[in-house]
């Protein structure tokens, strides 16, 4: 496909002082221009040497303190909820809807033990407990949720 009048559409968009680039008398090729540029930013850098050493390095980001004995007691907690929460479920007296509110107690406590491993190093030597926790206790939200105890 041809396109036509291309001229044409060019001097209606493009301003006529842009439009054809006559070489001045006289004027330089770039690449000449572009090497007396670099010479002349060349020899100011050479006429101000500094001493320039590598970058510093970065100092660790102070996260929040975690309290490893809150920490701790909040494992307990959840472990004493899911204690108790295998005690009612091993009881055949006690009915699944007053075993509810302890599921949505082990769901809570668990949401904020997941948060503040999390914000654990990677490393650190509480995290395995914490992750063998929230295993358990997810997997016991999943079982009571699918319906496993009916």
């Amino acid at each position: 496909m041809k396109i036509e009048h291309a001229q044409k559409l060019a001097k209606n968009v493009i301003p006529p002082d842009t439009q054809k680039l006559s070489k001045k008398q006289g004027a330089k090729k770039f690449d000449a221009v572009l090497s007396d540029t670099l010479n002349v930013k060349l020899s100011e850098s050479q006429n101000h040497t500094k001493a320039v050493s590598g970058p510093q390095p970065l100092s660790p980001i102070d996260s929040f303190p975690i309290d490893r004995e809150d920490v701790i007691g909040r494992v307990i907690k959840l472990l004493d909820i899911m204690d108790s929460y295998a005690n009612k479920l091993g009881n055949p007296q006690v009915t699944l809807r007053e075993i509810s509110p302890l599921i949505a107690k082990i769901e809570s406590e668990s949401s904020q033990l997941k948060a503040l491993a999390e914000s654990l190093p990677p490393f650190d030597d509480i995290r395995p407990l914490l992750d063998e926790v929230l295993i358990r206790s997810s997997v016991e939200i999943i079982k009571y949720n699918r319906g496993d105890y009916i």
